[in-house]
């Protein structure tokens, strides 16, 4: 009897030291994924704060117009800091910039070709940060830079082009563009502009069915229609005004109270 308790009780022991053994390579195992683990975080939380600085010398570079319309070849070389050591970013930008609807392109789309776009208000850039060659030793950041503000002359105003050179026949059709221009005498883009005739003896309308929705180009018919559904046509002049807002400032065409020196002769 006391040779076979012996037995178990080393069979036990075997057991009792190979779970233990286990247990310690487990336990050692966690302990190294955990600091594996806690080093990756370390560097991820590097790398993404890295991408952030990257991002904001980016945006503050593109705060000055000419920077926000070039090549944007300045940021083409990689880029490294003495603050992130070990730590290397890439900046990528589609510097022709993106395309957006005004308001939104969902309430735009109904309108195919004559929805109000806004062209290169904003330019995608995406900041990649390696430590290493692996394809998981890298993050990326995407962000989107706006439009600085463009310079305007000291009297902005909106330039009216088209006027015709001789008088509009009854029912004839006139096409005519507004742009504004900066400081620079380059034309703002993404402008919406609102349209309006005054009647200096004549008679005419604005044919809104014919343009975009940003009305950056209007057509004007001589004439018009009573309720009664008959047409009217009136010679004489028709006053042109055209408004824009640009960043909370009213640009227009015409100061206010005043006649419009933009104006259509309308022959009888």
């Amino acid at each position: 009897m006391t040779v076979a308790k012996t037995g178990i009780s080393l069979a036990e022991t075997v057991i009792a030291l190979f779970l233990l053994s286990g247990a310690v390579l487990t336990t050692a195992r966690l302990f190294h994924v955990a600091a594996q683990t806690e080093r990756r975080s370390r560097v991820l939380e590097q790398a993404i704060s890295m991408g952030e600085t990257v991002s904001a010398r980016v945006r503050s570079w593109a705060r000055l117009d000419a920077n926000f319309r070039s090549d944007w070849s300045t940021w083409s070389a990689p880029i490294t800091d003495p603050d992130f050591p070990g730590l290397s970013a890439q900046v990528s930008a589609t510097a022709s910039g993106r395309t957006l609807a005004s308001p939104s392109s969902r309430l735009e789309a109904p309108y195919l070709t004559r929805a109000r776009l806004l062209p290169g208000v904003v330019v995608p850039f995406r900041v990649e940060v390696r430590w290493g060659v692996g394809v998981s030793d890298r993050v990326s950041l995407l962000s989107y830079c706006g439009a600085p503000a463009r310079p305007l002359p000291s009297t902005p105003s909106i330039e009216i082009q088209g006027l015709p050179g001789s008088p509009l026949s009854p029912g004839q059709v006139v096409p005519l563009h507004a742009r504004v221009l900066d400081a620079n005498n380059q034309e703002i883009c993404g402008l919406t502009f609102q349209w309006s005739l005054l009647p200096l003896g004549g008679n005419g309308q604005l044919r809104e069915d014919l343009e975009s929705r940003d009305f950056r180009q209007i057509s004007i018919q001589h004439g018009s229609y009573l309720p009664t559904g008959q047409s009217a046509v009136l010679p004489g002049q028709l006053g042109v005004l055209a408004q824009a807002r640009y960043r909370g400032q009213v640009l227009r065409s015409s100061p206010v109270n005043s006649v419009p020196p933009q104006q259509l002769e309308l022959a009888p």
